[in-house]
């Protein structure tokens, strides 16, 4: 068993080196505080970040997710079959869905889990191919299909449903399975059959040791600022995409790389949480402040105490190294005068467009003295043909 939190003593199947700046575990080692160090972050369902008020159902502790419910229990109230959410909500059992047996096919004699209207995949595809024609008449004709293979038990213990295909789960399961970034047989068989006190947990196993310490080091951050919520069932399918993604550490791969990996349909958040994560650990290997990220080509603005963490300004566009020095000297004086940051940024595109003029220019001025007044003039000139006219001339004085 390793360590919780040291890089050097992965599980098996995670020996990875960890390719991260130098001093990097160093500093994670001494900020990531014990409560944060397991690989299996447990939090109390009423954590103001990973949590939530509990559920209106009585007995029920989870956090409530759409009108006072949770969502095992939401989805039990729309299928009720219309009865009012008091009605419910005083009725309702305390367990929750995802622990408690799933409804077989309708179709008599067929044990498969429900997919669709009732019926499992197989059965519920030779309706749709038949027209879709009427549900319940079709339903009463309908007679058990030969199995494809072997009937086997779902292999959790309590569910009576048979396994689909090539799968050891029933529908259901399987699908959970797959949803939760196919987590160990063993694993998911242990989290359905015993359900425990019922908290919320992100699970960080599966990453490689370094790659987990990062994530700590994250989720103790989100968790510090209570500055907006991280349900972690939104966390679950992004640390399914890091575990496959075959890295040992955020900065061992640009922003580009990770944004470019999609994790499933699920985790439609994962391109602004990858990018907050990544730049806290880099803060955190190179520090945050003007010292760090003037001289990067893109300054992420959050390093310099503007909070607005995916907003950046960037000077790459702009080749000349004389004229991306001044335009980033004015925009720091810009920002640091307390103009807007749509200002700053609308000024650097405009550099960056006359940048670009300047470069296809058969003879560009090699520096700022070369920028004399009557290539202005014809920039600006070339620039209102561009724009239609819209270009505003500047105003000039006499001599």
């Amino acid at each position: 068993m390793s360590r919780p939190g040291n890089p050097d003593a992965a599980e098996p199947g995670q020996a990875r080196q960890y390719r991260a700046p130098a001093g990097l575990l160093e500093k994670l080692m001494a900020a990531v505080r014990p409560e944060f160090r397991a690989g299996n972050l447990v939090f109390d369902p009423r954590d103001p970040v990973f949590g939530g008020p509990p559920c209106a159902v009585n007995g029920c502790d989870r956090p409530h997710r759409r009108q006072g419910l949770c969502t095992s229990h939401w989805q039990r109230w729309r299928g009720s079959g219309g009865i009012s959410l008091a009605e419910f909500t005083a009725a309702a059992e305390p367990g929750w869905h995802g622990h408690l047996p799933l409804d077989s096919c309708v179709i008599d004699g067929c044990n498969y889990g429900a997919m669709g209207r009732g019926m499992c995949n197989r059965h519920f595809s030779r309706w749709y191919r038949a027209g879709c024609p009427d549900l319940e008449r079709w339903q009463a004709q309908a007679s058990p299909l030969a199995p494809d293979g072997p009937l086997r038990a779902c292999r959790i213990g309590y569910c009576p449903l048979w396994a689909r295909g090539t799968s050891v789960f029933c529908y259901g399961h399987d699908t959970r399975w797959k949803n939760n970034g196919r987590p160990g047989i063993d694993e998911l068989t242990a989290s359905c059959e015993n359900p425990g006190p019922g908290q919320e947990h992100i699970d960080l196993r599966r990453l490689p040791a370094g790659l987990r310490l990062e994530m700590q080091y994250v989720l103790q951050c989100r968790g510090d600022e209570q500055a907006a919520k991280l349900p972690p069932r939104e966390v679950h399918p992004f640390t399914a995409v890091l575990a496959g993604a075959g890295a040992s550490s955020l900065l061992e791969q640009p922003e580009e790389w990770w944004t470019a990996l999609h994790p499933p349909r699920k985790g439609r958040g994962w391109r602004p949480f990858i990018l907050d994560a990544r730049r806290r650990v880099e803060a955190l290997a190179f520090g945050a402040d003007w010292e760090t990220e003037y001289p990067r080509d893109t300054w992420r603005l959050r390093n310099l105490g503007i909070d607005q963490p995916e907003a950046t300004i960037s000077f790459a566009g702009i080749p000349q190294a004389w004229l991306r020095e001044l335009a980033k000297r004015y925009t720091r004086w810009q920002l640091a005068t307390g103009l807007s940051v749509s200002t700053a940024g609308s000024g650097t595109r405009a550099v960056t467009r006359f940048a670009a003029w300047l470069g296809a220019l058969p003879e560009p001025p090699a520096g700022l003295a070369g920028v004399t007044r009557p290539l202005l003039e014809r920039y600006l000139a070339v620039l209102q043909a561009e724009m239609g006219g819209q270009v505003r001339q500047p105003t000039t004085s006499a001599g």
